[in-house]
């Protein structure tokens, strides 16, 4: 009794003692809270800013207005694809990581087609003619490079094919992206995309059926069919010992050679090929068409909104004014 005698006239046990350790802890309690809260308000800002953002701000109703909105939205909509032709990193995906699997297994083709030419001789033999021995028949060794290389068409078409699903992908994509809010505009810059593409296609294909029919002349610089075939050798020729080197016994290390140029040609060149006309002459093309947009169309229609973009654009912005309000208001007592 004593204690607690000395508690209470210390003021140390009272009522009020009690309620201003409670109403301390309680205003603490509601502190820390009201910290947590302004973080998760914070960050539902956050989270609704870029959401109206991608609703963007909706096409002006003045004629002017909506004109130069429509050549913002797709200059817009240009520069990404310029930049993805480019082989910029664009959301997360990489188109030329894509391009270079299917590359890297175009060049393993080639290497698997490396196959020894063993049966030449045999070939020499059985087809030799009215030439005396130690004389070569270079029209056999002809039709044997030719028959060899132009079973290597068929692989590069489908190339040409799988990377062209590729580049179709992440050119759709971009569309579906930079014109979701438009169906009218995406509708027709999809139209493009595919009539572009299909265009670009047949021309590659005509550019690759032309490589091999120039591949059926069997030619190359002395200089670099020397060198190649010192390296298949290991031995060391040069341009003064060519007619000792003329010997059926050498026909498969120079049918070997010769290959093995004409696969360092097509390695490169298919890929080439495919990334200017495929890529970026598809986007260039594409960017030319879809300014010309601008003039002579309706741009009203072109830039008329899904119904469901704009009440997703006003639920946001009714939620954003919300949030400000709550955080304002949070503000005043953090």
């Amino acid at each position: 009794m004593l204690e607690i005698r000395c508690l209470l006239s210390e003021n140390k046990a009272t009522i009020k003692c009690l309620a201003v350790k409670l109403t301390k802890d309680l205003v603490d309690h509601i502190k820390n809270s009201l910290q947590r809260v302004d973080d998760q308000v914070k960050k539902l800002l956050w989270d609704v800013k870029n959401e109206l953002k991608e609703c963007e701000g909706g096409p002006p109703q003045d004629p002017k207005g909506a004109k130069q909105f429509l050549i913002k939205t797709i200059k817009k909509f240009n520069d990404i694809v310029t930049s993805m032709s480019s082989g910029e990193l664009m959301l997360n995906e990489n188109l030329f990581a894509e391009l270079r699997g299917e590359f890297k297994k175009w060049n393993d083709h080639l290497e698997q087609k490396k196959s020894p030419f063993n049966y030449s001789k045999e070939l020499m033999k059985k087809n030799r003619g009215r030439e005396l021995h130690g004389f070569s028949n270079y029209k056999l060794f002809e039709t044997i490079l030719q028959d060899h290389v132009a079973q290597l068409k068929e692989p590069a078409i489908n190339l040409l094919h799988k990377a062209n699903g590729i580049i179709a992908k992440h050119l759709t994509d971009r569309v579906s992206q930079c014109f979701r809010n438009y169906p009218a505009l995406q509708s027709i810059a999809m139209g493009k995309a595919e009539n572009i593409q299909s265009r670009q296609q047949y021309k590659t294909e005509q550019r690759i059926s032309e490589q091999f029919d120039m591949e059926n002349i069997i030619y190359t610089q002395d200089s670099v069919f020397l060198k190649t075939l010192n390296e298949i050798t290991n031995e060391r020729y040069s341009e003064e010992e060519l007619p000792l080197i003329d010997k059926a016994c050498k026909y498969s290390h120079m049918l070997e050679t010769y290959y093995e140029i004409v696969a360092q040609r097509l390695t490169d060149q298919l890929p080439l090929m495919i990334i200017h006309f495929m890529l970026k002459q598809t986007a260039e093309i594409m960017s030319i068409e879809m300014l010309s947009l601008v003039d002579g169309t309706n741009v009203s229609k072109l830039l008329f909104e899904d119904t469901e973009v704009s009440r997703k654009r006003t639920e946001l912005r009714a939620r954003l004014k919300r949030l400000t309000d709550a955080q304002e208001a949070l503000n005043n007592f953090i």
